[in-house]
């Protein structure tokens, strides 16, 4: 799949969309589920700011660093699997 080479469609990955290839070329066999992803992208975005908020408020500043990294790479990832839902095909989004 990752390799760069054409699938049975005759395109390369990097090309493909819903459309035009099937859901077995690309980089998950399966949708992410929508509520699930939304939900946890919405609990990870409010823990991180009511984290940064506390973290400012007790000046914890070690743990603010430690639990802000953790719950930004938390959001991004949810927001990753939200973007990666409509094309499962982009790299950038898989990786991300």
């Amino acid at each position: 799949m990752s390799s760069g080479s054409p699938d049975s469609s005759g395109l390369p990955p990097t090309f493909c969309t819903l459309e035009t290839c099937s859901r077995d070329q690309s980089f998950l066999n399966y949708s992410p589920n929508l509520a699930g992803n939304v939900l946890y992208l919405t609990v990870f975005a409010a823990l991180l700011l009511a984290q940064t908020g506390l973290g400012f408020w007790y000046r914890t500043w070690g743990f603010l660093i430690g639990m802000f990294t953790g719950l930004t790479l938390e959001v991004v990832g949810y927001a990753g699997r939200l973007i990666l839902r409509k094309n499962p095909f982009l790299i950038g989004n898989f990786l991300l």
